[in-house]
Protein backbone atom coordinates (compact mmCIF):
# COMPACT_ATOMS: atom_id res chain seq x y z
CA UNK A 1 0.00 0.00 0.00
CA UNK A 2 1.16 3.45 -1.03
CA UNK A 3 1.82 5.73 2.14
CA UNK A 4 1.61 9.35 2.59
CA UNK A 5 2.93 10.69 5.70
CA UNK A 6 3.18 13.77 7.67
CA UNK A 7 5.60 14.40 10.69
CA UNK A 8 4.61 17.60 12.57
CA UNK A 9 7.54 18.62 14.66
CA UNK A 10 7.36 20.96 17.80
CA UNK A 11 10.73 22.81 17.81
CA UNK A 12 9.73 25.04 20.77
CA UNK A 13 11.90 26.12 23.73
CA UNK A 14 10.10 23.95 25.79
CA UNK A 15 10.75 20.85 24.45
CA UNK A 16 14.81 20.62 25.32
CA UNK A 17 17.84 19.23 23.66
CA UNK A 18 17.40 16.10 25.02
CA UNK A 19 13.78 15.80 24.55
CA UNK A 20 14.31 16.97 20.97
CA UNK A 21 17.27 14.51 20.23
CA UNK A 22 14.94 11.60 21.26
CA UNK A 23 11.89 13.43 19.34
CA UNK A 24 14.33 13.08 16.21
CA UNK A 25 15.47 9.80 16.93
CA UNK A 26 11.76 8.55 16.88
CA UNK A 27 10.74 9.90 14.03
CA UNK A 28 13.89 8.33 12.00
CA UNK A 29 12.95 5.15 13.09
CA UNK A 30 9.29 5.48 12.28
CA UNK A 31 9.95 6.50 8.49
CA UNK A 32 12.83 3.73 8.29
CA UNK A 33 10.13 1.15 9.08
CA UNK A 34 7.65 2.98 7.15
CA UNK A 35 10.23 3.04 3.80
CA UNK A 36 11.60 -0.42 5.01
CA UNK A 37 8.09 -2.34 5.70
CA UNK A 38 6.28 -0.91 2.67
CA UNK A 39 6.27 -2.44 -1.08
CA UNK A 40 4.75 0.69 -2.46
CA UNK A 41 5.15 4.09 -2.66
CA UNK A 42 6.27 6.08 0.15
CA UNK A 43 6.22 9.88 0.34
CA UNK A 44 7.09 11.90 3.71
CA UNK A 45 6.14 15.80 4.50
CA UNK A 46 8.30 17.33 7.50
CA UNK A 47 7.03 20.49 9.21
CA UNK A 48 8.65 22.12 11.88
CA UNK A 49 6.79 24.54 14.22
CA UNK A 50 7.52 26.83 17.05
CA UNK A 51 5.90 30.33 16.98
CA UNK A 52 6.23 30.37 13.48
CA UNK A 53 6.18 27.10 11.13
CA UNK A 54 8.06 26.32 8.63
CA UNK A 55 7.66 23.05 5.76
CA UNK A 56 10.38 20.86 4.14
CA UNK A 57 10.17 19.45 0.38
CA UNK A 58 8.67 15.74 0.51
CA UNK A 59 11.11 13.29 0.45
CA UNK A 60 10.18 9.31 -0.98
CA UNK A 61 13.53 7.52 -0.82
CA UNK A 62 14.92 6.47 2.35
CA UNK A 63 18.16 7.80 1.87
CA UNK A 64 16.64 11.59 1.31
CA UNK A 65 14.25 10.79 3.95
CA UNK A 66 17.57 10.11 6.86
CA UNK A 67 19.54 13.08 5.47
CA UNK A 68 16.86 15.31 5.97
CA UNK A 69 16.09 14.33 9.53
CA UNK A 70 20.17 14.23 10.37
CA UNK A 71 19.88 17.54 8.63
CA UNK A 72 17.12 18.77 11.13
CA UNK A 73 18.51 17.10 13.98
CA UNK A 74 21.71 18.85 13.45
CA UNK A 75 20.29 22.68 12.31
CA UNK A 76 16.83 22.56 15.21
CA UNK A 77 15.31 24.96 13.20
CA UNK A 78 13.59 26.72 16.66
CA UNK A 79 13.19 26.97 19.92
CA UNK A 80 10.72 29.78 20.44
CA UNK A 81 6.97 29.44 21.57
CA UNK A 82 4.28 26.68 21.20
CA UNK A 83 2.13 27.64 18.34
CA UNK A 84 -0.02 24.62 17.41
CA UNK A 85 -1.94 26.68 14.79
CA UNK A 86 1.07 27.84 13.05
CA UNK A 87 2.15 23.84 12.50
CA UNK A 88 -1.35 22.56 11.46
CA UNK A 89 -1.33 26.16 9.13
CA UNK A 90 1.71 24.69 7.39
CA UNK A 91 0.37 21.12 7.34
CA UNK A 92 -2.40 21.96 5.76
CA UNK A 93 -0.11 23.95 3.02
CA UNK A 94 2.49 21.88 2.60
CA UNK A 95 1.09 17.94 2.89
CA UNK A 96 -1.20 16.79 -0.17
CA UNK A 97 -3.37 14.07 0.63
CA UNK A 98 -3.51 11.33 -1.83
CA UNK A 99 -6.35 9.52 -3.23
CA UNK A 100 -5.40 5.69 -2.50
CA UNK A 101 -2.75 5.78 -0.09
CA UNK A 102 -2.73 5.92 3.56
CA UNK A 103 -2.61 9.23 4.37
CA UNK A 104 -1.43 9.70 7.61
CA UNK A 105 -0.18 12.93 9.89
CA UNK A 106 1.85 12.22 13.26
CA UNK A 107 1.71 15.33 15.19
CA UNK A 108 4.38 14.81 18.21
CA UNK A 109 4.49 17.83 20.96
CA UNK A 110 4.86 17.92 24.81
CA UNK A 111 0.98 19.32 24.17
CA UNK A 112 1.35 22.68 26.06
CA UNK A 113 0.32 25.46 23.12
CA UNK A 114 0.62 29.20 24.43
CA UNK A 115 0.25 31.06 21.22
CA UNK A 116 -2.91 31.50 18.65
CA UNK A 117 -5.16 29.35 20.69
CA UNK A 118 -9.06 28.99 20.53
CA UNK A 119 -12.00 29.43 22.85
CA UNK A 120 -12.02 27.91 25.96
CA UNK A 121 -7.87 26.86 25.40
CA UNK A 122 -8.18 24.63 22.55
CA UNK A 123 -4.96 24.52 21.03
CA UNK A 124 -5.87 25.69 17.57
CA UNK A 125 -7.75 28.95 17.07
CA UNK A 126 -11.05 28.46 16.08
CA UNK A 127 -10.89 29.26 11.93
CA UNK A 128 -8.04 26.52 11.74
CA UNK A 129 -9.35 24.32 14.20
CA UNK A 130 -12.64 24.22 11.72
CA UNK A 131 -10.86 23.95 8.74
CA UNK A 132 -8.76 21.36 10.19
CA UNK A 133 -11.00 19.28 11.06
CA UNK A 134 -12.09 19.52 7.67
CA UNK A 135 -8.68 19.02 5.99
CA UNK A 136 -8.81 15.88 7.76
CA UNK A 137 -12.19 14.41 7.85
CA UNK A 138 -12.50 15.44 3.56
CA UNK A 139 -9.08 13.45 3.06
CA UNK A 140 -9.50 9.90 5.09
CA UNK A 141 -6.25 11.20 7.42
CA UNK A 142 -5.69 9.37 9.78
CA UNK A 143 -3.97 11.53 12.22
CA UNK A 144 -1.98 10.57 15.59
CA UNK A 145 -0.49 12.59 18.32
CA UNK A 146 2.58 11.26 20.41
CA UNK A 147 3.80 13.34 23.50
CA UNK A 148 7.40 14.22 24.17
CA UNK A 149 8.70 15.64 27.19
CA UNK A 150 7.68 16.37 30.25
CA UNK A 151 4.27 17.56 31.68
CA UNK A 152 2.52 16.02 28.22
CA UNK A 153 -0.83 17.54 28.31
CA UNK A 154 -3.00 15.36 26.68
CA UNK A 155 -6.61 17.39 26.44
CA UNK A 156 -4.61 19.82 24.35
CA UNK A 157 -2.89 16.88 21.81
CA UNK A 158 -6.62 16.00 21.51
CA UNK A 159 -7.39 19.12 19.97
CA UNK A 160 -5.31 18.05 16.74
CA UNK A 161 -5.76 14.26 17.08
CA UNK A 162 -9.77 14.86 15.52
CA UNK A 163 -10.03 11.04 13.71
CA UNK A 164 -11.59 9.93 16.98
CA UNK A 165 -8.80 7.91 17.90
CA UNK A 166 -7.22 9.93 20.79
CA UNK A 167 -3.56 11.10 21.53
Amino acid sequence: KNINAAFVLDCSGSINASEFTTMMNAVKAAGQALFNGNDGDVKVTIVAFSGTATSYTPVNTLAAFDALVNNIAANRPFSGNTDFTAGIQETMNAYTPIAGSSNQVFFISDGNPNEQTGTGGNSLSDTTATNWNNFVDNNAINVTTIGVGDGINTARLQDVDLDGSGA
